[in-house]
């Protein structure tokens, strides 16, 4: 499972919200797993509806109808917790693969505030480690493997396929 985002969604409130049983049906039938934090950055909005708790905060407009806002060290703290309770309920092997150079192709972008004005870099590795922390802590099953990859490299992909063949016992 090497985008998780939807997950960010629920924890924040965006749009793309998949519900609170997401990361919990593969590891529910025993299913062996290699899940990546993928896109787990943002969180989505419709353009003009941010909420107002939100307001504040960093943004990035993908397109005219989706605007993403960049999750903080609090968020990425709630989503290391979620994803160890999810993956602690697994019954079969469970890897954790974290791409330390980014988890969205938008690590390369400036992030902005509602009016535009650029606020700093979308790549906060500060805010993305209080994801790692969080899960490594609370992760009882399974292992987490940082890889100094982006997401979107050749070799992070080759490692998620060689984890997977691996923990099906076929590698």
């Amino acid at each position: 499972d090497i985008t998780t985002h939807e997950l960010t969604d629920f924890v924040v409130g965006g749009v793309y919200d998949a519900g609170g049983e997401r990361l919990t049906g593969a590891g529910a039938m025993g299913l062996p797993q290699v899940v990546v934090p993928g896109a787990i950055d943002h969180s989505n909005f419709w353009t003009g509806q941010v909420p107002e708790r939100y307001r504040g905060r960093e943004f990035f407009q993908y397109n005219a109808q989706n605007l993403l806002m960049r999750t903080d060290a609090r968020e990425m703290e709630e989503l290391g917790r979620a994803f160890a309770r999810r993956l602690n309920a697994s019954t079969g092997p469970v890897r954790v693969l974290i791409p330390v150079e980014g988890y969205s192709e938008h690590t390369k972008r400036r992030t902005h505030d509602l009016s535009d004005n650029e606020i700093g870099a979308w790549a906060q590795p500060e805010t993305d480690a209080a994801f790692i922390r969080a899960l490594a802590s609370n992760l009882s099953t399974g292992a987490v493997e940082e890889l100094p990859n982006h997401i979107n490299e050749a070799a992070f992909a080759d490692a998620c396929v060689a984890a997977f063949l691996e923990i099906i016992g076929t590698a």
